[in-house]
């Protein structure tokens, strides 16, 4: 519709090491730029009907990783890992039918052809 007006990304910031929280009451797409390993996903503020993008952004070095928090439900139950090339992009796509349960994809190195 011509009179709605969709909210930019958000970009919350580097992810660090360790714990990562994400706090869905923020944002329809965010970004975040690894910059360490994340061992531990806090997600908080999720609700039914919540959907769109988390973009994952590898820095100049690289090799980043991150665990997914219980809530994102992956296809066949297949976790997926981040690709670790430097400034590599990979997109999740989440569609949350309740607080516990988000159906999720990872869109790996996303780039121009």
């Amino acid at each position: 519709a011509p009179n709605v007006i969709y909210p930019a990304e958000v970009d919350l910031g580097n992810s660090g090491s360790g714990t990562q929280t994400i706090d869905f009451s923020t944002f329809i797409n965010a970004r975040t730029t690894m910059t360490g390993n994340i061992s531990t996903q806090t997600l908080s503020n999720v609700t039914a009907g919540k959907a769109g993008t988390i973009t994952f952004i590898q820095d100049g070095t690289g090799t980043r990783t991150t665990v997914w928090n219980t809530i994102f439900k992956f296809p066949a139950g297949t976790i997926p890992a981040l690709s670790t090339a430097i400034n590599t992009v990979d997109v999740l796509t989440y569609s949350c039918r309740s607080a516990t349960f988000c159906i999720a994809s990872l869109i790996k190195d996303v780039r121009n052809p």
